[in-house]
């Protein structure tokens, strides 16, 4: 089954999309198209049954495309393949992407619930603002997995600019990763979680930025629970140059935090966080601040572990 839609807007317009029911190994696609030049609001969420994707583009001068895929195929456990993406950008607004998987295959392969969020803002008549991000769930784990998948520069995940003025921020980039359900990006800022993993980068400033999380993966597959790894491979570190870089120029902020139970680890600047098995007791993290300047950060990624490593 496949829905397409291409909107043209003039006017704050929402569009709700829930894929029908599809036979096995019957894929239910789901497609929106965000015309060029199109002005407005674009909303749409995507529920089946073992994943959910919601999102949100609204501005002025927007375009993108939005996709979502249930492989109907009972792949393992009775849990089926998804797969989806947003590739899109605005000016004078934002852009909010959120998937959840919703089932696990096993105890082994930790609880279900875990979540990817991907947020930007722009503000001033001469901003843009571009996210591409791509996401796939399935009985064992949630990846974003945007190797190749890009903003408009070829190199990013996100993309930002606006005319440096008075106004603050004049933008915003926030990417979190989860390993159990939350509502809201801000429910852990400064406190422990109720157990898990979360990592987290956040910006905003005036000016232009760049952030890649071209490996922003996560994974459940440990001891019956769940880590989380933000802009690192597991398997074998960064994909390629600039897929965990961030960029700056003008005055602005940036940060990243990791939140877990045993060990936070930031893979290439030489420090981490080791707790005591209870939530929360493994923080780290770092920030950066400019002014009328530039910023680099080379590799910012990090390692969330709630489990306790054998011997």
């Amino acid at each position: 089954m496949k829905k397409i839609l291409g909107i043209a807007l003039v006017l704050a317009l929402a569009v709700m999309l829930v894929p029908g029911i599809a036979l096995a190994d019957d894929p239910t696609v789901t497609t929106v198209n965000i015309v060029a030049g199109s002005s407005g609001v674009v909303t749409g969420t995507v529920t089946a049954k073992d994943a959910k994707t919601t999102f949100t583009a609204a501005g002025t001068n927007m375009q993108g495309n939005f996709y979502a895929k249930d492989s109907n195929n009972n792949a393992a456990y009775g849990i089926d393949d998804f797969t989806t993406n947003l590739k899109a950008q605005t000016s004078q607004g934002y852009i909010e992407y959120r998937t959840d998987r919703l089932t696990s295959g096993t105890a082994f392969y930790g609880a279900p619930g875990q979540a990817s969020y991907s947020f930007v803002q722009v503000q001033g008549p001469s901003s843009f603002g571009s996210l591409a991000m791509n996401t796939d769930t399935n009985y064992a784990y949630l990846d974003d997995n945007n190797y190749g998948f890009c903003t408009p520069d070829g190199l990013h995940q996100f993309q930002v600019s606006n005319t440096i003025s008075t106004s603050s921020p004049g933008y915003i980039i926030e990417k979190w990763v989860s390993s159990v359900p939350t509502t809201s990006s801000t429910a852990w800022l400064g406190t422990a979680p109720p157990t898990g993993s979360f990592a987290r980068v956040y910006s905003y400033g005036q000016g232009a930025a760049t952030l890649g999380c071209q490996d922003d993966t996560f994974i459940s597959m440990k001891y019956a629970t769940s880590d989380v790894a933000l802009g690192w491979w597991p398997g074998g570190g960064r994909a390629y140059p600039h897929s965990t870089d961030f960029d700056a120029t003008g005055t602005g902020y940036f940060e990243a935090l990791g939140i877990g139970n045993n060990k936070v680890t930031f893979m290439t600047m030489g420090f981490s966080s080791t707790g005591n098995g209870t939530p929360g007791s493994a923080t780290a993290g770092f920030f950066t601040n400019w002014t009328n300047g530039s910023s680099h950060v080379n590799n910012y990624g990090l390692t969330v572990e709630d489990y306790t490593p054998s011997p």
